[in-house]
């Protein structure tokens, strides 16, 4: 199996109408064997695991969810390096038998992001779904640049609309003190 030992299953990105990219496969860790121990989740050794090769066309937000059959409670890990234990983004066990596991990284151009699925408790299939958001350029310096649109009266405006989901918490305005957390878009005028 391309998934039991690393770099693991490469991912086959497919490009989405809202240009988002998907990412999706299942697989039974009864097939897998025990080689990969998660660092932040040390407790959980001796379960089947199974290899995942996330790694996103481009700079962005990636999005890992592991759905676990009700028998199994499957641990999400996410490594830049997919044989050190020690490069893990972040790890984490469902907190019951079949819940869903969910994880959110940014990553940078370049980028090599493996998902490891871990066998915590129980046996079963799970399904890894992973959704790459591309970075937008309202994410970093120098913003999005935005066009004014000329009015009948004369003056002009522009229009913004959009969803956070996507953005993270980087800037934090100077005369807003209660305004510094939280996510935020950079828009250029």
């Amino acid at each position: 199996l391309p998934s039991e030992t690393c770099p693991g299953e490469k991912a086959s990105w497919a490009m989405q109408p809202d240009g988002s990219y998907l990412h999706q496969v299942s697989a039974d860790l009864d097939a897998h064997w025990d080689e990969h121990t998660p660092r932040y989740c040390s407790s959980v050794s001796g379960g089947k695991d199974s290899v995942h090769d996330l790694s996103p066309p481009g700079p962005g937000t990636l999005e890992v969810t592991i759905d676990a059959d009700p028998g199994l409670r499957p641990v999400l890990s996410l490594r830049s390096d997919c044989e050190d234990r020690y490069s893990e983004l972040d790890c984490e066990v469902a907190s019951s038998d079949g819940a869903t596991v969910t994880q959110r990284v940014r990553v940078n151009a370049g980028a090599t992001v493996f998902a490891l699925v871990d066998q915590y408790i129980g046996t079963g299939t799970f399904t890894l779904t992973a959704r790459f958001h591309p970075e937008s350029t309202a994410e970093t310096c120098p913003g999005e640049a935005l066009a004014w649109v000329s009015e009948t009266d004369g003056s002009s405006s522009f229009e913004v609309s959009g969803d956070f989901a996507d953005f993270w918490d980087e800037q934090s305005p100077i005369y807003c003190s209660e305004a510094t957390d939280g996510r935020d878009a950079i828009y250029a005028l």
